[in-house]
Parts: C-alpha cells; sequence; structure tokens
C-alpha cells in the first residue's frame, strides 16, 4: 500500500508558523511538533498519509495551539526565535502537496499592519473576553450565519438571533 501526503497550507509570522492540513474523513493516528521536527501520520478510506517534515527552524512544540473541523486542522505553532524564515523546510526541495496559505500569508513589511488588521481585532476581542461574552458571540455568530455578533449574553441567551444582513444585502440561503 503506498502512502500518501495530506495537503498542507502554510503561513509565518516573524514569531509563529500556520499550519493547515486537509483531512476531511481522516483518522488521525498521530500529530507531533518536536523542535524542527514535524509528523503526521492518519488514515482515511483504507489509506495511509503521512507527513515527516524537518522545517527551517525550531518550534515551541508544547505551546501549540490547534483548532479542529470537520475538514481540516489548523495550527499555530510558536518559533524558538523571532525570525523570518526564507522557506518552510530546512532543504529547498518544492514539495507538491505543500502550498503556501495566501490567505493568511503576509509579508515581513506587512506585518506592523497586522494589528489593525478587522481579524486580529476580532480574535482579540474573543481572546481577552470572559466566558460569557465568549458564549454570547459564538451563539449569536453561529445564530445569524455571521451576520450579528454580540457580547451581551443577557440578551443572546434568551432568544434565537435572527439573520440580519447589512443595509442594502439580501441574506439567501445557499441552496436556494
Amino acid at each position: 500500500m503506498s502512502v500518501k501526503h495530506p495537503l498542507m497550507l502554510w503561513a509565518q509570522r516573524s514569531s509563529h508558523i500556520y499550519l493547515t492540513l486537509e483531512v476531511k474523513d481522516m483518522k488521525i493516528n498521530e500529530m507531533s511538533v518536536d523542535g524542527n521536527k514535524f509528523k503526521f501520520r492518519g488514515i482515511k478510506e483504507a489509506e495511509e498519509y503521512e507527513a515527516d517534515l524537518e522545517l527551517y527552524g525550531n518550534l515551541k512544540g508544547d505551546e501549540v495551539r490547534q483548532t479542529v473541523g470537520d475538514c481540516r486542522i489548523e495550527l499555530i505553532i510558536p518559533k524558538e526565535s523571532t525570525e523570518w524564515w526564507p522557506r518552510l523546510l530546512k532543504n529547498q526541495t518544492k514539495i507538491p502537496w505543500i502550498k503556501v496559505d495566501f490567505e493568511k500569508w503576509k509579508d515581513e513589511t506587512e506585518e506592523n499592519d497586522e494589528e489593525s488588521d478587522s481579524n486580529s481585532f476580532f480574535q482579540q476581542l474573543y481572546r481577552n473576553a470572559d466566558d460569557n461574552t465568549k458564549k454570547a458571540m459564538m451563539k449569536s455568530y453561529s445564530e445569524s450565519c455571521g451576520t450579528v455578533l454580540s457580547t451581551n449574553w443577557e440578551d443572546i441567551k434568551k432568544k434565537k438571533t435572527e439573520v440580519s444582513p447589512p443595509d442594502g444585502m439580501e441574506y439567501k440561503k445557499f441552496d436556494q
């Protein structure tokens, strides 16, 4: 049986890297970060998937933040030293199943502008919120299909949050 590789997307900042693994319907058997080694093993429909990578620099594997979804795993891994890597891997070989994540990519010059980015604002808002505020944000955002974001749990917990598209826009379900 030949081993396959999961599609991986990567991006970086001076202090950390982002790795996204496309793992839809995959059972994950192993995933680890140790120094400059990244290891992944999984199985999907009786086919084995793996990734054994030697990264350009060392990472703090014990500080990995991960988000696991139905289709992908997103990792944010701090670098041991604050520096920009010229590439993800130690060697310069191009690997066809590793791609740049242009959704998350920033150049060195853009990193300082990141704080003004609205995504970072919402991430910081959520990160610094108390539990009730986080619950309100999650409930309002998911029930309204992303059109409402409330931080007031007392108001939100009582009723379903209705969809409220911006002025001049109309909400349509995906299958319509």
